[in-house]
């Protein structure tokens, strides 16, 4: 059985999965707020969240006209809206990567919870992962203002099987990290827990069902 859905189809759901991650993105925020002990790691979830959904509201409306094939002005503001806003939210994720990065380096063992290794792994699979983004963030930018173009297109889909291995791979180890680390989910946590899952999904989703929807074909 085949996941491949034709282009059109998938343009209809590719847009209405970016929809459903947006408003996922906004409720993961409120719920970090609500739920979560205000201190500066809820306030810096949920300014993330909601720049990422700020983000995601122009991508929506930049890919309804890339899969109609009609290209962007460069001083559009839709446009200029997603260039502005990237940098802070690949900033804030490389921020707290960053982080992570020194406190393990700083002591390993303590603060690799016993698996160094595994740590390792983990900061690694979300180098690559924000790296994945920067390249589908400037692919995406040059196929809004240049949609036929068949080489832009190809080269935005290299970027986007690169976004959804980096992505889900780094998506997957965080999930079994928050797992290892509490052991189970429940109130307060069980909410916010059961929104990261439907933003890893979604946020996989979308790349994916975005490249089907470009409908290239190989020569």
């Amino acid at each position: 059985m085949s996941l491949k859905a034709p282009p059109g189809q998938a343009a209809r759901l590719a847009l209405q999965v970016a929809l459903g991650l947006q408003s996922a993105l906004i409720l993961y925020a409120l719920a970090s707020l609500a739920l979560d002990p205000l201190n500066a790691f809820s306030l810096w979830t949920a300014v993330a969240s909601g720049l990422s959904a700020l983000l995601l509201g122009s991508q929506r409306a930049l890919l309804r006209e890339l899969f109609l094939g009609r290209g962007i002005e460069e001083f559009d503001e839709r446009l200029r809206r997603f260039r502005a806003l990237f940098p802070w939210v690949l900033g804030m994720g490389a921020a707290q990567l960053l982080l992570l990065t020194l406190l393990f380096l700083a002591d390993p063992v303590r603060d690799g919870a016993q698996h160094p290794v595994a740590t390792l792994l983990f900061i690694v699979a979300g180098g690559a992962s924000l790296y994945a983004s920067l390249g589908t963030f400037r692919a995406l930018a040059r196929g809004f203002t240049s949609p036929q173009d068949l080489g832009v297109r190809a080269g935005l889909q290299e970027w986007l099987v690169r976004n959804i291995i980096a992505g889900g791979v780094f998506f997957l180890m965080n999930l079994a990290t928050s797992l290892q680390l509490e052991g189970s989910w429940s109130w307060p946590r069980l909410l916010p827990s059961a929104l990261y899952v439907v933003l890893g999904v979604l946020d996989v989703a979308l790349p994916f069902l975005t490249r089907q929807a470009l409908g290239l074909k190989r020569p």
